[in-house]
């Protein structure tokens, strides 16, 4: 029952805690939602502007092709969002989307379910991301027993953010609202 105790309590803090012992811990992601913008027509004259924000809206942001990378959630460490090149031969480097922070993470290791609530921000300087700081709220479940090298089935996480987008006006504001749902496990070709 001390193990147990000491497990579970070592676990609690943080659901990326959970994954580092896992073989592979980054998962393909899905990103479903919305952008939001004021777009400034003249002073004192502004309109709201809402946008698609999926995969394919992030490639273009980013400027990176989908024959070469995939969008991903890479649980290790602290856990981040970022494109990963599909084949390690081609020698690209990661590109960081959003990166998690402090948060809170509440387990029943009996039925294999978890709740999580997180912090996230951006590093990117020249996309909508610019900025980007909030909270992303979700659930995960995994393949009890609870321990080292769990075994993550489903992640989905609900984001809320606003960051800068310059290209409405110089001090453009953003929100981002996004669903974001793993869908398996990535596996890099040679």
């Amino acid at each position: 029952m001390k193990h147990l105790s000491f497990f579970t309590a070592a676990f609690l803090a943080s659901a990326t805690a959970l994954l580092a012992g896992a073989p592979n811990n980054v998962f393909n992601a899905v990103v479903k939602g919305t952008i939001t913008k004021q777009v400034l027509l003249s002073p004192g004259d502004s309109r709201i502007s809402v946008e698609t924000l999926d995969e394919k809206r992030m490639f273009q942001e980013f400027l990176l092709s989908p024959d070469q990378y995939v969008l991903v959630l890479d649980a290790s460490g602290s856990g981040e969002l970022l494109f990963r090149s599909k084949s390690a031969s081609a020698a690209l480097p990661d590109v960081p989307v959003l990166a998690f922070g402090e948060g809170a993470t509440v387990i029943n290791s009996k039925t294999g379910e978890a709740r999580l609530d997180r912090a996230f921000s951006s590093p990117s300087t020249d996309t909508v991301f610019k900025d980007l700081g909030g909270t992303a709220g979700g659930a995960f479940t995994f393949i009890p027993p609870l321990g080292l090298g769990i075994q993550v089935k489903k992640l989905n996480m609900r984001f809320t953010g606003h960051g800068t987008d310059e290209s409405t006006s110089p001090a453009g504001r953003a929100i981002l609202k996004f669903k974001l749902s793993t869908t398996s496990r990535f596996e890099q070709k040679p």
